[in-house]
């Protein structure tokens, strides 16, 4: 990820500081935004079905 760019990403989880939230929960947001950025770099962004792109 680029370096501005992930402190725009993962700052979402700076929204827990404002809205209380359980711990377990705040690192479900972590991981959820860790694995999001990895699979969407990926190259795997489209499906295709009987030759069309989906």
């Amino acid at each position: 990820m680029h370096p501005v760019e992930h402190v725009f990403f993962l700052g979402s989880v700076l929204v827990h500081y404002l809205v209380a939230a359980h711990p377990i929960y705040i690192l479900f947001h972590l991981q959820c935004d860790a694995l999001t950025t990895a699979t969407t770099h990926t190259g795997f962004e489209e499906r295709v079905v009987k030759d069309k792109t989906v």
